[in-house]
């Protein structure tokens, strides 16, 4: 069958398939049978949490697990953040309430940082947190070093976007991959089904320019490091293009490397299917408003795609989560390369729901032809044109007139046709409104108060507990308790079960009595029953049966699982075996040396002619790497060549390619063989690539910057 690009819908479940797909009737059967069946776990949902009101937003709109940062070594410098002394109390809530916790220790490290970070992972192991989040892969070592116990998670900002770097970060101690959001759909298909761990990927929300954890941009311009937490979002600002010494007419568009948002609720299914494990929200600078509406909207799509029914998000529903926020909303990624639809480039801030376009400025107001409800009180914002310096303004709503009519009620809403929009006084200087500016609808009132009101007061989120009870007549009652979390307790009465004279125990007194659980975390889920000899039960001995119960079970769910930690501090430890071993390998003869990095052949006979003996070439077309060999060879020179920074599925060729021009043996043999430069912001690749050309050519391969006695990679010997 040859398709166009859509999507086929079968047993309310989604398949995408793309122009030109020649989908056999056998390809297609088998691709259903993965549709149509499920198997394994349910992907996790995990929310981002900024601060407590963000966390507890998370918890009552069904989030899985929620992920956070201490006020130091995390990537969101700016959030709010928890406080260590807290950290007890939050990991008891969330797991009273059947959540796990992760803090994010994802920031690069400094030696200077290190002690502090052994306190703060004994602190974060003692506390009972589920999982840290780690970029740095010193700190990888650190942790292995200090507990076994301890779950890290590969960040994104590893870069890990092969299967090759999950294969590593497992070597490192990683029990979760987090993979980098540049991949697509058919790249994380293929990373899956090669990988040993499970893999996280992000659904929804911001996205960088630049590949994860590489960006420099806001350290260069700014003096900010993004692997530092205190990225300046230089992807945000406007920029001109500047071709040829001529200033290029772009119109309105400025923002030339500010993608759009990431919203995938309409590929969970496809996501289910690849076997990710974890579903991440992005936004741990945003509102609870907004961790409340997006978390409940990925709740309902992953259910309902778990459940294989069709997918519970409306164009309404879409609305409601770009007004919480959004630069547009796109699949990134997913769908493969495209910078023209991930990069609009006409904005870069918050914009909502478009309403459409201004057609005329009136005395009063400005009339638009509505594509997007809006009703008085919203606000909105009307976009700048900077061309014809008109400003960016925006208000609230303050009275809507209908085909130049009586004004509509301030509760009705109106969805399309021309109308009249006013704003209240000051708000907005209609002299500087032109028809053909784009207007947005940026908040809604009545939603914000809507979400609020699902994490404010009392807990609104209750966890099913389910009874089995077993009633005899001269027995003990026996009520068995196990929570859709997987706690499970068991209790009996204190004395034996009577003959009932007139009123015997029923499956509806149990459920009765038993489903009492107000003022507790949990719901009545299922009650079994078996009742033999017609037994008494009191309504008072159910009642207090039923109190021990959920007491002990918010006991045990609130209490840190058990954790093995080694005495005393580690890192000097570490820091005195690394420098043994550099001792141990140092030569007296070893003198310094002077090497010289290359990126045209032309600089390497240079500096081979001044007589330079180690030559680093970083080539930008990496088929000029046989010149830049040879021209080293001819002055009996090492070379080492810069691989790419990032590898992605069904681009090994790349690496077979390299090995053939840097494998081959020296002719100098006390030196070693030529070798392969792997660039420092990436060092996953450079240890899977050593062992490739191991097995490619038999040579003997090092990685720049790691000769034995200085390894950077190995999590045994990483210096300090």
């Amino acid at each position: 069958m040859y398709l166009k690009w859509g999507y086929i819908k079968i047993v309310g479940r989604i398949l995408p398939v793309r122009e030109g797909d020649c989908v056999s009737r056998v390809e297609l059967s088998s691709r259903l049978t993965r549709v149509t069946s499920r198997s394994g776990l349910k992907p996790e949902l995990l929310a981002p949490a900024g601060d407590r009101r963000c966390l507890i937003a998370a918890v009552e709109n069904g989030a899985d697990a929620i992920y956070f940062g201490l006020q130091r070594h995390n990537a969101r410098a700016r959030a709010t953040n928890f406080d260590g002394a807290e950290l007890n109390e939050v990991m008891d809530l969330l797991h009273k309430r059947g959540v796990k916790g992760y803090v994010a220790l994802n920031t690069l490290a400094f030696p200077r940082e290190l002690a502090d970070l052994e306190s703060t992972i004994r602190e974060v192991a003692e506390a009972g947190v589920d999982a840290v989040i780690v970029q740095d892969l010193g700190i990888c070592s650190l942790i292995r070093a200090i507990t076994p116990d301890l779950e890290i998670h590969a960040s994104t900002q590893m870069s890990v976007t092969s299967e090759e770097g999950v294969r590593l970060a497992k070597r490192l101690g990683c029990s979760r991959v987090i993979l980098a959001r540049e991949l697509s759909l058919d790249e994380i298909e293929k990373v899956r089904q090669a990988s040993e761990l499970p893999v996280e990927v992000f659904v929804h929300g911001a996205l960088c320019v630049a590949y994860s954890g590489q960006c420099l941009t806001s350290e260069a311009l700014g003096s900010r490091s993004a692997n530092r937490g205190e990225c300046a979002q230089a992807c945000r600002m406007p920029y001109e293009i500047v071709c040829d010494g001529e200033l290029k007419d772009l119109g309105n568009i400025q923002y030339l490397l500010s993608p759009q948002d990431l919203a995938a609720y309409d590929l969970i299914p496809r996501l289910i299917d690849l076997g990710v494990a974890s579903l991440k929200i992005e936004g741990r600078l945003k509102t609870p408003e907004y961790v409340a509406n997006i978390t409940q909207h990925y709740r309902r799509a992953i259910d309902a795609a778990w459940d294989q029914r069709d997918s519970e998000i409306t164009p309404h529903d879409v609305r409601e989560m770009e007004l919480s926020f959004s630069r547009g909303f796109s699949h990134g990624f997913f769908d493969g390369t495209n910078h023209k639809v991930l990069v609009r480039g006409d904005y870069a801030k918050k914009r909502g729901i478009f309403l459409g376009t201004v057609a005329a400025v009136t005395a009063q107001g400005l009339r638009i032809d509505l594509t997007a409800p809006l009703k008085c009180g919203d606000g909105l914002v009307i976009d700048a044109v900077e061309s014809s310096s008109l400003p960016e303004q925006g208000g609230r709503v303050y009275e809507l007139i209908r085909n130049g009519r009586e004004p509509i009620s301030s509760s009705e809403e109106i969805s399309k046709g021309l109308t009249e929009i006013r704003f209240g006084r000051h708000d907005v200087d209609l002299r500087k409104v032109r028809p053909g500016q784009s207007v947005w609808k940026t908040d809604d009132p009545e939603l914000t108060r809507r979400l609020r009101k699902t994490f404010e007061g009392a807990p609104h989120r209750t966890i099913a507990l389910d009874f089995n009870v077993t009633a005899e007549t001269g027995k003990p009652l026996v009520i068995d308790a196990r929570t859709a979390t997987g706690l499970h307790r068991r209790v009996e009465s204190d004395v034996v079960l009577v003959q009932a004279e007139r009123l015997a125990a029923t499956q509806e007194l149990f459920q009765d009595q038993l489903g009492r659980l107000g003022g507790s975390i949990y719901h009545l889920g299922t009650i079994t029953a078996k009742i033999v000899g017609g037994p008494l039960v009191p309504k008072s001995l159910l009642n207090g049966l039923r109190r021990r119960l959920v007491e002990s079970l918010e006991r045990i769910a609130d209490s840190s699982p058990p954790r093995t930690l080694t005495p005393g501090p580690m890192l000097p430890r570490l820091k005195a075996s690394i420098e043994a071993k550099i001792a141990a390998e140092i030569r007296s003869e070893d003198l310094p040396s002077l090497s010289v990095l290359c990126r045209t052949t032309t600089q390497i006979e240079v500096a081979v002619a001044q007589g330079i003996q180690t030559i680093y070439a970083e080539y930008q077309d990496i088929k000029e790497y046989r010149h830049a060999v040879e021209a080293a060879r001819q002055g009996n020179a090492e070379i080492f060549l810069a691989t790419p920074r990032i590898e992605k599925p069904f681009e090994g060729n790349l690496f077979k390619f390299l090995a053939k021009q840097g494998g081959r043996r020296h002719s100098r043999p006390q030196r070693g063989g030529d070798r392969v430069l792997q660039r420092e912001p990436h060092p996953l690749r450079g240890r899977l690539f050593h062992e490739r050309g191991e097995r490619a050519d038999g040579g003997t391969f090092e990685v720049a910057g790691c000769p034995p006695r200085h390894c950077f990679l190995r999590p045994e010997c990483r210096p300090a």
